[in-house]
């Protein structure tokens, strides 16, 4: 986004979106933060995420008519065989506070993605699609264009990278670390974690039973059941810190291994996690990308509103040298890293 015309005079946008034209197709009202996909309601919006209304940015910026102005929001897909030229917009809220303007561009059908279904064709917002559209202010007559725009099919929800995976086995006989050896007590051979078992809560029947711990310890690993063998991303499904869950019952973390790849990703158990560690102690590198003395979200709740956190420390800087790891019960408003595993099934040669 840029102005036309270079006169010296400065144009000030307060924000950008994407809005309704009198329809109800965009139901978040408020900001979206492009890393999680999750809304940011803005100052005097309404809380509601299902009300109709923009969904733009509460930047305040001034235009160049060199330089690229860029804003990122997610639209919440939808495709429609009622939606019409002119039914979605773009928008420009300009000008000093207290006397802004609005500019419209009413994108044309041929602005939105299309799907055919059947003999109709619907139109809108595709899922798993980011358009981008060129605007040009022109500041003389107050008027908006679209230079140009693309449409990109993304491999996979929120940008996430091609996946990369190391295998982890549970060792019947366990690990030795500093001299102590650490096992399972409640592992089961042939036992299975399916993802789409793992998408609730404990306080929605799923997600099997809170785990807490007696005071000062820190063990929810050994009170669990965990998978036999994994599958486990070498790569962490988002590059910044995300929430458990929010406020209106969306559950980030798990959503984002949910939607990892082809979908049959899921959070590792607190007891997977540490097996997961206790393998990268004892084969370097095998676990690539983990992060020290960062915090990862497991998928084991503690309490209705905790889960169970994990970090570990190192010695060295190198998988080699790990040293410890803690587990924290921690709110699930917080805000941790996100590595996702996937249930492997055991050949017969390992069972």
């Amino acid at each position: 986004m840029r102005k036309a015309v270079a006169d010296g005079t400065a144009v000030t946008i307060r924000g950008a979106g994407v809005d309704n034209q009198g329809g109800f197709w965009i139901r978040n009202k408020g900001r979206i933060d492009p890393s999680t996909g999750l809304r940011v309601p803005e100052e005097g919006a309404d809380a509601d995420a299902a009300t109709a209304g923009a969904v733009g940015g509460g930047r305040t910026e001034t235009l160049s008519a060199t330089e690229d102005k860029t804003y990122e929001f997610f639209v919440p897909p939808f495709m429609s065989r009622d939606v019409e030229g002119g039914s979605v917009a773009l928008y420009l809220q300009t000008g000093a506070s207290g006397s802004e303007s609005r500019l419209v561009f009413p994108l044309g059908r041929t602005h939105l993605n299309s799907e055919g279904t059947g003999d109709t064709t619907r139109y809108g917002f595709r899922q798993g699609y980011r358009n981008t559209y060129n605007l040009v202010y022109d500041n003389t007559a107050m008027s908006l264009s679209l230079t140009d725009w693309t449409s990109l099919h993304l491999d996979y929800s929120y940008e996430i990278p091609a996946i990369q995976t190391a295998e982890v086995k549970h060792k019947t006989e366990g690990w030795t670390l500093n001299s102590t050896v650490y096992t399972h007590d409640t592992l089961s051979a042939d036992l299975k974690y399916m993802y789409n078992e793992w998408l609730g809560t404990v306080a929605q029947r799923n997600n099997g039973n809170y785990i807490t711990v007696a005071a000062g310890d820190t063990r929810p690993s050994r009170m669990e059941n965990v998978a036999s063998m994994l599958w486990v991303s070498k790569k962490d499904a988002v590059s910044l810190p995300v929430e458990w869950s929010v406020a209106d019952g969306s559950l980030v973390a798990r959503e984002l291994c949910r939607t990892y790849g082809d979908g049959k990703w899921r959070l590792p158990r607190a007891s997977e996690f540490r097996m997961m560690l206790l393998e990268a102690k004892n084969n370097p590198g095998q676990l690539l990308g983990l992060s020290p003395d960062c915090p990862y979200w497991t998928g084991t709740e503690s309490q209705a509103d905790k889960a169970w956190l994990i970090s570990y420390v190192v010695v060295s800087g190198t998988d080699n040298a790990l040293r410890s790891w803690c587990f924290e019960s921690t709110l699930k408003s917080q805000k941790a890293y996100v590595r996702c595993v996937r249930d492997r099934a055991p050949s017969p040669a390992t069972l």
